[in-house]
C-alpha cells in the first residue's frame, strides 16, 4: 500500500508520507524550520530518510497535512 501512495504523490514530490504509523527505527536528528526532525526508515524499506512526523506537525501546522488513504503526509512547501 505504501508503494501505491508514493507513486500518487510522485506528481508532487514535497508531499511525503510523514504518518508515525508507516516509519520506525526513528531516532531524533535536530530541527526542520521550527519541528521536530528525525531519521528513520519506512516499514519494510531499509532506506534511511530525514523529516518530519505528520501528527507532530499538525499540532501547529495543520494545513500541511493531508490524509491520504488514511496515512497522513506532510506538504514540506508548507512548512
Amino acid at each position: 500500500p505504501m508503494l501505491g501512495i508514493m507513486a500518487a504523490l510522485a506528481g508532487n514530490p514535497a508531499i511525503l508520507g510523514s504518518d508515525i504509523r508507516i516509519k520506525e527505527n526513528i531516532v531524533p536528528d535536530g530541527k526542520l524550520k521550527e519541528h521536530n526532525a528525525y531519521i528513520f526508515n519506512y516499514i519494510g524499506d531499509d532506506t534511511k530518510y530525514r523529516g518530519v512526523i505528520a501528527q507532530e506537525v499538525e499540532q501547529t501546522h495543520p494545513e500541511a497535512v493531508i490524509e491520504i488513504g488514511g496515512i497522513k503526509h506532510v506538504d514540506y512547501s508548507l512548512l
